[in-house]
């Protein structure tokens, strides 16, 4: 089973200071959850009137795709230097 990342690790530094930022992703989820129990009803309705185009199992489809991406996620980092400046993303 996947699973799906828990934080998101942000450091930005430049010449004169720098900061970090940790931002649990658990607290975004009941957010996430609403809105796609909110939005199923048009995702049901637009599947199945455009079923016979061969578009409605594509949208059916589009969910369980968008998770599996966000789950891939997991143990991605970024680090992006210039000059004196730094970016870190780092996805846990």
């Amino acid at each position: 089973m996947t699973i799906p990342p828990t934080i998101i690790r942000l450091r930005f530094k430049n010449e004169h200071h720098g900061f970090g930022l940790w931002l649990p992703l658990f607290l975004v989820l009941p957010f996430v959850l609403l809105a796609a129990i909110i939005i199923a009803p048009i995702v049901l309705i637009a599947a199945v009137i455009l079923w016979y185009t061969g578009w409605g199992r594509t949208i059916l489809f589009t969910g369980p795709a968008i998770y599996r991406c966000f789950c891939a996620l997991r143990g991605l980092k970024v680090d992006v230097t210039q000059g004196h400046e730094r970016v870190y993303i780092s996805i846990y």
